[in-house]
């Protein structure tokens, strides 16, 4: 077999009730594909499941981390184009054959980010949510508004970078950050590509994500950044309003794997008024990063 066009990396442990939906929704990607699994040594059946499942490479041994599983994963991808999702996250229909041609289309073009939708358990839609051309100083003035699930990039990005395993919960934003200082060029893709499943549990709300944030502000980032942050905050903000991703016309339709339907097929859901906020949260919260 020739080698896949893309490659997808999913970092997990003890995600196995999640893990099935992601792995149904890789699998039925209507394009030449890998999909590498590399688990944590986890205790919850993951192992066992891996070794009957299909389509997938894997390992499973302790690790230092998302970082360095991913780091790993990045090691082992044999594709041109590479992507990352995680275990609690799914892509949508026709996702990656609309990343593998955009890139054929572009080749000029090193990475790509696109929308994705915010979901619940059950894979209703909570919110949606647009990006826009990625300017590392809104990163880290306010969130990370491109999230991985639709982070796409060619080989030789992984070729000069690497996750830092030294940060515990915000090293997407640095390989962003990193990615931008190299000089790599990215496009937006105006898609919803993936759907992320909102919990409490997410680590982009934690307290001690927050105080990551603020340290890596302090010992990684210029001086420049620091006494312009507020600026940036509020530019950040009139930037969704002229990307127009505050906006939606029509209902989202989606279709994702969920209890509902097991793993054998995709149920379709319909949301006839999509908001971009996510109900009681406000977006000036300082203590939301997904706002």
């Amino acid at each position: 077999m020739s080698n896949p066009e893309i490659s997808i990396v999913t970092p997990c442990f003890n995600m196995l009730s999640y893990l099935r939906y992601c792995v149904a929704s890789v699998k039925d990607q209507q394009v030449n594909h890998e999909h590498i699994i590399v688990d944590g040594d986890s205790s919850d059946g993951t192992k066992e499941w891996l070794k009957s499942a299909s389509g997938v490479r894997w390992i499973s041994e302790k690790d230092k981390g998302m970082y360095d599983a991913l780091n790993k994963g990045l090691a082992m991808a044999k594709g041109e184009i590479i992507g990352h999702i995680n275990a609690d996250e799914q892509y949508l229909p026709g996702t990656l054959n609309a990343v593998v041609r955009f890139f054929e289309e572009h080749p000029e073009t090193d990475y790509i980010t696109g929308d994705f939708l915010i979901v619940d358990a059950k894979g209703d839609l909570i919110a949606y949510r647009k990006a826009f051309p990625q300017f590392w100083p809104f990163f880290f003035s306010n969130y990370l508004y491109s999230f991985t699930c639709t982070f796409f990039y060619r080989k030789k990005v992984a070729q000069k970078l690497r996750y830092n395993m030294q940060l515990k919960s915000i090293g997407d934003a640095d390989f962003f950050y990193n990615v931008r200082q190299q000089g790599f060029k990215g496009s937006h893709l105006k898609r919803f590509m993936a759907t992320f499943m909102y919990t409490s549990n997410n680590l982009s709300h934690s307290a001690f994500s927050i105080k990551e944030k603020r340290e890596y502000e302090k010992h990684y980032l210029p001086a420049w950044f620091k006494l312009g942050k507020i600026f940036f905050r509020c530019a950040f903000y009139f930037a969704r309003i002229v990307y127009r991703t505050l906006w939606h016309k029509g209902a989202i339709e989606y279709e994702i794997y969920s209890p509902q339907s097991d793993y054998a097929f995709r149920k379709k859901y319909i949301s006839e008024k999509p908001t971009w906020r996510i109900k009681g949260q406000s977006i000036f919260s300082k203590n939301n990063e997904l706002k």
